[in-house]
């Protein structure tokens, strides 16, 4: 899919001529910094223009963070703007400034971490932006493959061997409906599918609460386990021992899924047996209820 990524910066779009142009997505900055104040001043605008027009949309936030409570402050921003919302494709954690690589590898990687695993809990389909340099020097090996990747290098070929998601791929684009230069991405990964199957970033999933005849339990794979790792993660019970490798929606019931249904079932004063049963499934419904959350 051909996109596009915008912000207040490209002033007023006129959405409907993008949409005839060819274009099939767009990721809009929802702001940046710390503060909910630093919404992109055009965000609501843009996305209700995009929606309106039927594009599919992501959103990236811009940090200035440099440290992981700096990117905590971010994130909590961040996900207030975006409170209220679908998007079709993930948001993006977006690290491009100097005066954070000067802070190492180490802690850029932490803040990528920080930020990405408070989305994801938040309900968030998560990922990095950055360019394929910084990937290269700055970005730690388990984070390319633990979040999607949007990567950024200007020309005609994306010279990174590893698995990409998105890739910029211009920030002199032409697009009619836009005044100006507009950046141009390529998405190789179908994320509006992913996103509305895993019930992440607004969206539910069908049949939005925990229920089947089948009890689900450790090794079992599909859009059940998927519903109950959504409740779970809602309910906060979906959770690792340390923010590197926190749990995540992907369909396949593990040990940290295993670990939820457990503390799940312990505060609830039912049978602590890792096993999501009849009995279990009808008290996290109760629980989602009570919450104003469904699964």
């Amino acid at each position: 899919m051909n996109g596009i990524d915008v912000s207040v910066h490209n002033g007023k779009i006129d959405w409907q001529k993008v949409k005839a142009s060819g274009v099939q997505f767009a990721i809009l900055r929802a702001g940046y910094g710390r503060l909910t104040s630093q919404k992109d001043t055009r965000f609501e605008e843009n996305y209700a223009g995009a929606k309106a027009a039927g594009l599919p949309v992501g959103a990236y936030w811009y940090s200035y963070a440099k440290t992981v409570d700096e990117v905590k402050q971010e994130a909590a921003a961040c996900i207030e703007v975006l409170k209220g919302k679908q998007f079709e494709f993930p948001i993006w954690f977006d690290q491009e400034e100097q005066g954070q690589f000067v802070t190492g590898k180490a802690n850029c990687s932490a803040m990528v971490r920080a930020f990405c695993n408070a989305l994801e809990a938040a309900g968030f389909w998560v990922g990095l932006y950055t360019s394929r340099s910084i990937l290269g020097t700055h970005i730690e090996d388990d984070i390319k493959t633990r979040y999607a990747l949007w990567v950024a290098e200007w020309g005609s070929k994306l010279n990174y061997s590893g698995a990409v998601g998105m890739w910029q791929r211009s920030s002199k684009g032409s697009i009619p409906g836009i005044s100006g230069d507009v950046d141009l991405d390529t998405s190789y990964v179908d994320y509006p599918a992913k996103i509305k199957a895993a019930g992440r970033n607004g969206f539910a999933i069908d049949g939005d609460t925990v229920g089947t005849e089948e009890v689900i339990k450790l090794g079992d794979k599909g859009g059940q386990v998927a519903v109950l790792q959504t409740a779970l993660t809602k309910l906060g019970y979906l959770r690792a021992k340390d923010d590197k490798y926190p749990g995540e929606i992907d369909g396949h019931f593990g040990k940290i899924t295993l670990s939820g249904v457990c503390g799940f079932q312990f505060e609830h004063g039912l049978t602590v047996s890792g096993k999501c049963d009849a009995e279990t499934q009808k008290a996290i419904n109760a629980a989602l209820k009570e919450a104003g959350a469904d699964a």
